[in-house]
């Protein structure tokens, strides 16, 4: 961000934004890491996409999202969307429905980081109606995670 000035703002970085490679394929009733391994943005390398984890080198608020569209072919019962703070859920996201076959859910919120060893991931927990298992859609940006700071 260029401020009138011609200074550079230090707010809106580092940020990243990264979304699923293909479909991720959910075991019933178990939460489990979201695998965004493509980047779409990362402005400070601070995004490692072989461990999908999130981990910032400059102190701060980062506003943080996670859209997460589920496909269950026999129905799902509910399903959860988790932004996970170190190795807690800091925000979630539930849905409980019967037995659709499509779910979505769009969570967010200002999320206070260290800088140093704080980090962000993802996860994701679904109970189908039918059958074993539930997909994660990578189509069209439908599941995607980001962040960028907003402030100190």
């Amino acid at each position: 961000l260029v401020l009138g000035s011609g200074a550079k703002s230090s707010f809106l970085y580092p940020a990243f934004e990264a979304k699923l490679t293909s479909d991720q394929t959910l075991t019933d009733n178990t939460l489990t890491k979201i695998a965004f391994a493509t980047e779409l943005l990362d402005s400070n390398n601070c995004y490692d996409n072989s461990t999908y984890r999130f981990t910032p080198n400059v102190a701060g608020k980062y506003f943080t999202y996670l859209n997460v569209a589920f496909v269950g072919s026999g129905g799902i019962n509910d399903s959860s969307s988790q932004i996970y703070l170190n190795d807690a859920a800091i925000i979630v996201g539930l849905n409980n429905d019967s037995a659709i076959t499509q779910q979505s859910q769009y969570i967010s919120g200002v999320i206070d980081m260290n800088g140093t060893t704080d980090y962000l991931e993802a996860y994701a927990n679904n109970d189908v109606a039918v059958g074993s298992s539930c997909l994660l859609d990578a189509d069209n940006r439908k599941t995607l995670f980001g962040a960028y700071r907003i402030g100190t």
